[in-house]
């Protein structure tokens, strides 16, 4: 009986510990640029439920109220920004797939069919400094699919060498838009680190 109760007690003591890192890596980041640390307890694109560390009490924030949060998943750690949009009516949470000199950011959409069935929508944004966020690749049904291309291209004529790789690449599929911003990337700190 002591045995048992002594498996049990430190069975609890792991669960609340592993509790514990998890929260401890989650976070939101306010208006102001403050980081608070806490646990995500869920999310939807425009909201977001958060029990800050030290507490156990639920706060509520519609994306309008902060700049973005942290999540850890089963298999991943995720950046959710809130961002208004190109076509969106209010400011969703987008996650930040990549950063550097050109930001990618890619919103899941989940419909409702007529019939009952679910559908999941996958569309890409692309923001480069402080020019305005352009839309440049989805899942959906697009009839502009030109003119998404001839975009992105116009974020990658400062670099001749990537810009070139785009026009010699292949299909203008999600993972070759990501290799060509990493390597946009890359290529732009290798710049900034031999001006220094």
């Amino acid at each position: 009986m002591k045995k048992l109760k002594t498996i049990f007690t430190c069975t609890i003591i792991f669960i609340c510990s592993i509790k514990n890192l998890k929260a401890q890596s989650e976070y939101i980041v306010t208006l102001q640029n403050d980081t608070i640390k806490g646990e995500i307890k869920n999310y939807l694109e425009d909201r977001v439920k958060f029990i800050p560390e030290g507490s156990i009490e639920r706060v509520r924030y519609k994306a309008t109220e902060i700049k973005a949060f942290h999540v850890k998943l089963k298999k991943e750690e995720i950046d959710l920004e809130a961002i208004k949009l190109p076509g969106k009516r209010k400011a969703l949470f987008v996650n930040r797939v990549l950063s550097g000199k050109i930001i990618l950011y890619e919103l899941i959409e989940t419909f409702v069919r007529y019939n009952g069935g679910v559908s999941h929508a996958v569309t890409w944004y692309v923001k480069k400094l402080d020019q305005d966020i352009v839309e440049i690749k989805t899942s959906e049904l697009s009839f502009n699919r030109k003119e998404r291309e001839d975009a992105f291209f116009v974020l990658l004529k400062d670099n001749p060498k990537v810009a070139e790789q785009y026009q010699n690449g292949g299909k203008f599929s999600f993972d070759f838009i990501k290799s060509i911003i990493n390597a946009y990337n890359q290529s732009s700190m290798l710049i900034i680190n031999l001006n220094i």
